[in-house]
């Protein structure tokens, strides 16, 4: 799962078998780690849960993305690319928050490995 972040905006993105691993289990999670040390280490999880709308938390270096577990169901299967939302922050600020199915990309990377990625909708066209 890639996490992007850029001022108040997250994004998510999720290969083929993370999502299937969405569907079957409720929960996918990444770890990103800056030293050997566990408090130096930045987790993100995309989780199902049984709420009526998307919701964020951080905590102890846990970014978690909480999803309805019925959007998450429809997101999963279902041809949808994602899903998106909103949450103020305060009365100036929001935090936008996207989840989407990963494609591959139309020109090949050097440095990533596509492999697991939805087929690129499109690569029909070129």
């Amino acid at each position: 799962m890639k996490l992007r972040t850029n001022k108040n905006s997250i994004r998510l993105r999720l290969s083929q078998p993370e999502v299937d691993e969405f569907k079957k289990l409720g929960v996918v999670r990444e770890t990103i780690a800056f030293s050997p040390l566990s408090n130096q280490h930045l987790d993100y999880s995309l989780i199902q849960a049984d709420h009526d709308a998307i919701s964020v938390s951080y905590l102890n270096n846990h970014l978690r993305v909480y999803v309805p577990s019925k959007l998450a169901t429809e997101w999963c299967d279902s041809n949808e690319v994602g899903f998106e939302c909103h949450l103020p922050i305060d009365p100036q600020n929001e935090l936008f928050v996207l989840v989407e199915k990963d494609f591959k990309c139309l020109t090949p990377r050097a440095h990533e490995d596509e492999t697991n990625n939805f087929p690129n909708p499109n690569a029909e066209l070129c």
